[in-house]
């Protein structure tokens, strides 16, 4: 179960830097495409928001072996592992 949450929370992480990549590439040549007259600045607060799930998965995928160490308590190891990685992503979301 351990070996299939962290295969998961990777493909999270790489599509969502794929994500990241493809809609900054995007902005970036649609804003290439407008003639030099009819020319705008995109704010920056516009690249940011293409930028932030590239950040984010770069950093689930870099947390990643922190967030599924184990740890011994009550709670078997993976059902704690599983729950904190999931309320990690959600609140990166």
């Amino acid at each position: 179960m351990n070996s299939l949450s962290i295969a998961i929370f990777k493909v999270t992480a790489i599509l969502l830097v794929t994500y990241g990549i493809s809609s900054f590439i995007e902005l970036v040549a649609s804003l290439k495409m407008i003639p030099e007259v009819e020319s705008i600045e995109a704010p920056s607060i516009l690249y940011f928001s293409k930028l932030v799930p590239l950040v984010m998965g770069v950093i689930v995928w870099l947390l990643l072996p922190k967030l599924m160490s184990t740890d011994s308590s009550a709670v078997t190891p993976g059902e704690k592992i599983i729950v904190s990685t999931g309320c990690f992503l959600i609140g990166i979301f």
